[in-house]
């Protein structure tokens, strides 16, 4: 069931993935437990799914897994699409500050992703603040979509507020 709800995420289907999640959600906690998978699901589509269930799951996953890399990502997008924009920075904080990251290609991402995360979590309320983390972002030395993503953010945080 998980696998089919990732193969139509890929397809684009997404009603039909958050049909599927939220009919998972009503079967109780014992359904999803700590899956990384349903986790990644919450990730992408918080929003739209039930509040309850992305609360859920993502602190079971967080809990069972506190140093992964991956769970600390989608923990902050699920946090940020909930709303919970300081317990989002704290998650991705979490991330940067794991330790024995190697400067790879794929720590330069984990971390640009954190701090792209933590300047939308933060940028309404404290753009300085969101613009060191885009700063910090963009040192990491990521290229391709991941920097044009950072400095999108940036030229929306630089751009005159709309009247």
């Amino acid at each position: 069931e998980i696998t089919e709800m990732l193969a139509s995420l890929t397809t684009g289907d997404t009603a039909g993935v958050v049909s599927r999640v939220t009919a998972l959600a009503a079967r109780g906690p014992a359904a999803y437990s700590n899956d990384f998978a349903l986790h990644f699901i919450a990730g992408m589509l918080a929003p739209q799914l039930p509040r309850g269930f992305c609360e859920a799951i993502d602190a079971n996953v967080v809990a069972a897994h506190p140093g992964n890399r991956w769970a600390l990502l989608m923990s902050g997008g699920i946090q940020g699409a909930l709303g919970n924009r300081p317990l989002a920075v704290t998650r991705y904080e979490a991330l940067v500050a794991l330790p024995n990251q190697e400067p790879d290609g794929l720590a330069r991402l984990f971390r640009a992703w954190a701090f792209s995360g933590m300047a939308m979590a933060v940028r309404d309320s404290d753009p300085a603040r969101a613009r060191r983390y885009i700063d910090e972002g963009l040192a990491t030395g990521v290229t391709g979509d991941t920097r044009n993503s950072l400095l999108e953010l940036q030229q929306r945080l630089d751009a005159p507020p709309a009247r």
